[in-house]
């Protein structure tokens, strides 16, 4: 992703240092080449506020607007190649450094889809 930018994205806290970014590359064609998370400090980004649901204000989940935004290789993560269980860390031998990408996504993600099947379940 080098040279990429990342612009819009949807996430939320209003208090974070930092933000999480999912921003995909492109080839030379356009085509879709791979996608990844990039961390960029929140002083070189900009809130706009935009999450007006009854009772969620509170969540921080706002439109994150970023311009020319550079985002050096040792901010990026690979999601691909995370997936395939492929991290550059010196520390591959420690187990906090190898945790399986699927599996942590979906412990970090089970909180909302749950929330959001027992709202639809009281529908």
């Amino acid at each position: 992703m080098p040279g990429s930018r990342c612009s819009r994205v949807r996430l939320g806290s209003l208090h974070a240092q930092w933000a999480m970014l999912g921003c995909v590359e492109h080839d030379e064609n356009g085509a879709f080449k791979t996608q990844y998370l990039a961390l960029v400090p929140m002083s070189e980004l900009a809130i706009e506020d935009t999450w007006f649901t009854t009772g969620m204000r509170g969540s921080g989940s706002n439109c994150i607007v970023g311009k020319d935004v550079f985002v050096p290789d040792y901010r990026l993560l690979d999601i691909m190649a995370a997936v395939r269980g492929e991290y550059s860390t010196p520390f591959k031998e420690e187990e906090a450094y190898r945790a399986a990408f699927g599996p942590v996504s979906s412990i970090l993600l089970i909180g909302p889809q749950l929330g959001m099947g027992r709202a639809a379940l009281k529908m």
